[in-house]
């Protein structure tokens, strides 16, 4: 017999208060849902679950007269739930933000309408720049190229301003792939290993060129990745020495030093900082331990509510 699927209540338990709220508020004022009380129903009785018992669920709703095919309505709930709270957060998640431009220069493509076509491909484009989003800079250039191709207009600026743009992006694109791959091979040897990890499994990975300084790291994703490769290795073999905190003291300062970005890269300066408390507490460094625990509570406080919600824990 199949196993009833899960998926719904665990979504459901996913949601903070916030969701949840918006979820329902959006369901009674805009129809987003329909027929709402019969699914936020079925929503309340999955939220005052600890287990998932379908069959108790399905009793449950068959004496509140719930009458949908429970497996259309399950189904329904996942696609109206997702729908809500990709609204929700469509303001403080940059991919969502650049997708949404990105697709209404589409739009405006289909419906000939060029000037706002430019317009909207020129904020994703900024946006993009502003955050180090080469993937989408990249698949920016090969929009515009369309645009100038259908339009007929602004092939001139292309030649001259937008292929040299994407040879750079795809540079850096490369860039950031290279210690994100160095990442994967530290975090693949780790895995098999474990605690029985011996430095020279890592040896080929750390005597790469792109650790032996953060100069050849020429995107903020390479940097992430390049502490991140050092911190893993010394984590892996418990080499606790004054290299990884000097290391890691340093990248939190690049960090706390572009204030501007802080808030965008929220996840990566709490990882920092909890790596960070890792090293103090090997090296029995309590008292700066403890500063670097309220700094990190003190910054996580500050944070807006939708930022909290963002996968942030």
């Amino acid at each position: 017999m199949k196993t009833p699927s899960d998926n719904l209540f665990l979504l459901i338990k996913s949601l903070d208060t916030s969701e949840k709220t918006f979820f329902k508020r959006q369901g009674y004022n805009t129809g987003i849902v329909k027929d709402v009380h019969s699914y936020i129903q079925l929503f309340d009785a999955i939220d005052s679950m600890s287990v998932y018992d379908e069959n108790a669920l399905k009793i449950k709703l068959k004496r509140r007269g719930f009458g949908h095919h429970f497996g259309k309505a399950k189904n329904y709930l996942v696609e109206a739930i997702f729908e809500c709270i990709t609204y929700y957060h469509s303001d403080s998640h940059l991919n969502a933000q650049l997708q949404n431009l990105l697709f209404r220069t589409e739009l405006m493509m289909e419906k000939g309408l060029y000037k706002l076509a430019k317009n909207t491909i020129a904020k994703a484009e900024a946006l993009a720049i502003e955050n180090d989003k080469y993937e989408h800079l990249l698949l920016i250039t090969s929009m515009k190229f369309g645009m100038a191709a259908q339009f007929g207009k602004g092939i001139p600026e292309f030649i001259e301003t937008d292929i040299k743009a994407e040879i750079r992006n795809l540079k850096l694109l490369k860039n950031k792939i290279d210690y994100r791959n160095l990442v994967i091979q530290m975090a693949s040897i780790a895995n098999e290993y474990g605690q029985r990890a011996k430095k020279a499994d890592f040896s080929k990975i750390v005597n790469s060129s792109l650790l032996r300084g953060r100069k050849r790291a020429i995107t903020y994703a390479s940097l992430h990745y390049y502490y991140t490769s050092h911190f893993a290795y010394h984590f892996s073999l418990g080499k606790w020495d004054d290299t990884i905190y000097r290391l890691q003291k340093e990248w939190i300062l690049y960090l706390e030093n572009d204030h501007e970005k802080i808030i965008l890269r929220a996840t990566n300066y709490l990882q920092a900082l909890s790596n960070l408390m890792i090293i103090l507490t090997k090296t029995k460094r309590e008292k700066e331990s403890k500063e670097i625990f309220e700094k990190a509570l003190n910054f996580f406080t500050s944070l807006p509510e939708k930022n909290k919600t963002a996968g942030i824990v």
